[in-house]
């Protein structure tokens, strides 16, 4: 015959628990089962792990340019979860700096991807794609819930993993200005003078078009 147990197994994560039976006859206790180290009458409750990697999709490193459209993968590795399930993993991007919600236009920027995995090993991607030209300095940080029938699994949420961790780059010019015809910086004062400026950037994106402007100034004035 079988003996079944109904529980709530959400707190017994990485637990093991033995089953003690005693066996009446009427009310009066013929024997009993009760070994505490018996592996036939324990059962061990896995614990779902999951461990994430946020990368810029065109380039899978952890810098994004400052462009309308930027696409941070977040993938997101999992452990001990039930084969042929439906779980709902949640992700949401968080601004580092104040350990809230990151706000583009206002509005929080969230992503679910429902998924049923084959094995309990395995991994999922999110997508967020953002307009970041205003978000420049700023690093992003990916958090993640993962859910079955609408309860919690697990967490990843760490404001401070590196993994997790998207930087939006700033981008930089430096100039060194000098006369063109003696590479230094003090020119004849002639009728016709060519003064160099060299620019030197950095963080730019490449493949997209640029234009320097330069201007001259007055410095006294």
């Amino acid at each position: 015959m079988d003996v079944e147990f109904t529980l709530n197994g959400k707190e017994l994560a990485g637990k093991e628990v033995v089953v003690f039976e005693k066996l009446y006859l009427g009310s009066e206790l013929i024997t009993s089962h009760e070994d505490i180290e018996d592996e036939y009458q324990t059962v061990k409750f896995k614990e779902p792990e999951i461990d994430t990697t946020a990368t810029d999709k065109e380039d899978g490193d952890h810098e994004v340019y400052p462009e309308e459209e930027v696409t941070i993968v977040d993938r997101v590795d999992y452990k001990g979860l039930i084969p042929g399930k439906e779980y709902v993993l949640k992700g949401k991007l968080m601004d580092k700096a104040t350990g809230r919600p990151l706000l583009i236009k206002g509005e929080e920027v969230t992503k679910e991807v429902k998924f049923t995995p084959i094995s309990e090993n395995g991994y999922v991607e999110i997508e967020f794609v953002i307009d970041a030209r205003e978000l420049i300095g700023k690093e992003i940080v990916v958090f993640e819930d993962l859910y079955r029938d609408d309860k919690e699994v697990v967490v990843h949420n760490d404001i401070d993993d590196e993994d997790q961790t998207i930087k939006v780059v700033e981008p930089e010019i430096g100039t060194s200005a000098t006369d063109k015809e003696t590479g230094t910086k003090e020119p004849s004062p002639e009728e016709e003078v060519t003064i160099v400026d060299t620019v030197t950037y950095k963080n730019l994106t490449p493949g997209k078009e640029y234009t320097i402007k330069g201007t001259l100034m007055n410095k006294e004035t």
